[in-house]
């Protein structure tokens, strides 16, 4: 994977000048340097940068009790148009599945650290977490071929962690692209981001591989504008919080997944989670048993409530969606759905619950059969509204992902029909809903002919940035407003944080405090080229 950053050691110089801190390092190695001391040497503010080449290890490359501070992140990075790689030597083949040791990246207590840009390979697993650690970022990484997980966050307390516009691709054994939280429950990872990461050909061995599996005990994190395809389990999988209360429910919103080569499930809840603006199909690829959504109790030691799921888009062609085991839960919704099949007589929509009362379904458009659970005869009215042919209500329902458009027609049936209070802001492209009149059903919101959007594709997705905004655009890119983005916008927002930190206009990354860490995501947002 060949970087395409911009001159990142000026940039860095730059921010460490400004920012007042000329006492911070920056770094630079090279294959051959003793890598391990240079990043046990790091402090607060410093930036190391890889320099072009291979950096093959015996062992991990520990990540250990690195703090850096909100306006002193540590940074770790690629040097400008160099492509560094990040491997364990031959003799640990992606097959060995021994100890931490054979880890590519290991982190303990870190803290308000970035790893950026590096390709990452061989070795039993592409980086993963110990003990505490809060507020890391991982940006912009090629993780393969790897012996088991891609990212595995987990064995401890884990907050504010972010894994952002990484590529993660052809693992082995279990080979989860992310693997969140521990089996038991036992850790506690919260307030986390997924975004913008492309995740296929997981657990090449077929074991198992998840696209990204959250754990439970994992509580308030967002899953959102990720592709998945490919995988040998199920492209999201969420097993639940363990707290009841909604306000601390996952997110998991505007992905697409699609060809789950096991035929698994697309996506599959079992508790205390939101899912909208989700576009699932499945390319004709799917056992009889599982369905592109799928609702239900994963263990006794997952008890279900709170799974809110609306506006989102599933295409099928053996079953769409499957509620299980929703019968006597508290805070359980299904509204404003589209889910369309090929042909008439596959599973739009089934459940084996024999009593609903209680639980919210209203207002989803199917097209397709419907089977319901013993002691049910039908549901209330509107709550399935039987519908066309997919192809009267979008552009070009196929299921091959060089031709499919799954935005609305015109004419759709989907215009102005969503209704009741669960309809999410914004679409899967970022399109504010309503404005002004009903919203529609379904992962889009219809404002012109044509989409307005990213067209669904087998790569990184084009993601809207903050929400309002065209698709591969990021809000606050042109700082200075100048019409262009660049240099000048970088140094623009730290002047001005400097000296007004409490405007919002700095807090570029919205997390409400004006820091060094809103200059560097903006410059990493122009590098990345998300400021068209």
């Amino acid at each position: 994977m060949k970087n395409h950053y911009p001159p990142v050691l000026v940039y860095c110089l730059l921010l460490l000048a400004i920012s007042g801190d000329m006492a911070a390092a920056v770094k630079t190695v090279s294959p051959g340097d003793n890598l391990q001391a240079v990043v046990d040497s790091l402090v607060a503010g410093d930036t190391l940068l890889f320099g072009e080449g291979v950096y093959t290890r015996t062992t991990a490359l520990y990540f250990d009790s690195l703090q850096g501070t909100e306006d002193k992140p540590i940074v770790v990075g690629v040097a400008s148009g160099e492509h560094a790689v990040l491997q364990l030597d031959s003799t640990y083949t992606i097959f060995v599945l021994a100890d931490w040791d054979h880890n590519v990246i290991h982190l303990r207590n870190c803290s308000y650290l970035e790893i950026s840009g590096l390709e990452i390979t061989a070795g039993r697993t592409g980086i993963e977490t110990e003990f505490t650690n809060s507020h890391c970022t991982f940006r912009a990484l090629e993780i393969h071929h790897v012996g088991n997980v891609g990212i595995r966050i987990a064995n401890g307390n884990n907050s504010y962690m972010k894994c952002i516009d990484n590529h993660i691709h052809h693992t082995y054994q279990h080979g989860e692209g992310f693997y969140i939280g521990d089996n038991d429950g036992s850790s506690d990872i919260n307030n986390c981001l997924f975004e913008g990461n492309y995740v296929h050909h997981t657990s090449l061995l077929q074991n198992q591989g998840d696209g990204i599996e959250l754990k439970k005990g994992c509580w308030s994190n967002i899953i959102r504008y990720n592709v998945f395809h490919d995988t040998h389990y199920p492209g999201i999988i969420a097993w639940g919080t363990g707290k009841k209360d909604p306000q601390y429910n996952n997110r998991i919103h505007s992905n697409l997944v699609f060809l789950n080569s096991s035929g698994e499930h697309g996506i599959q809840v079992a508790s205390e989670c939101d899912v909208y603006n989700n576009i699932i199909f499945d390319g004709g690829n799917r056992k009889m048993y599982s369905a592109l959504f799928s609702s239900e109790n994963l263990s006794s030691g997952t008890p279900m409530n709170n799974v809110r799921i609306f506006n989102n888009t599933f295409f099928a062609t053996q079953r769409g969606v499957l509620l299980q085991d929703w019968q006597g839960k508290e805070g359980m919704v299904f509204a404003n759905n589209a889910i369309f099949c090929l042909n008439s007589n596959d599973i739009a929509f089934s459940t084996n619950a024999s009593d609903l009362s209680g639980v919210v379904i209203e207002n989803n458009y199917y097209y397709g059969s419907v089977v319901l659970g013993d002691g049910i005869n039908s549901l209330p009215v509107g709550s399935l509204v039987e519908s066309q042919p997919a192809s009267t209500i979008f552009q070009t329902p196929e299921n091959d992902i060089a031709t499919i458009n799954l935005y609305p027609l015109a004419n759709s049936h989907l215009l102005d029909a969503a209704s009741g209070s669960w309809v999410a802001e914004y679409d899967f492209n970022g399109t504010v809903r309503g404005e002004g009149i009903p919203a529609d059903v379904g992962a889009y919101e219809f404002v012109t002919e044509t989409n307005p959007g990213w067209k669904l594709a087998a790569e990184a997705m084009q993601y809207p940035g903050k929400p309002g905004l065209p698709s591969g655009t990021q809000a606050g890119c042109d700082y200075n407003g100048d019409g262009s983005t660049d240099l000048n916008d970088v140094i623009g927002i730290i002047i001005d944080g400097r000296n007004n930190p409490e405007d919002p206009k700095v807090d570029y990354n919205g997390d409400g405090i004006f820091t060094i860490a809103d200059a560097l995501e903006l410059m990493l947002d122009i590098a990345h080229g998300k400021c068209q």
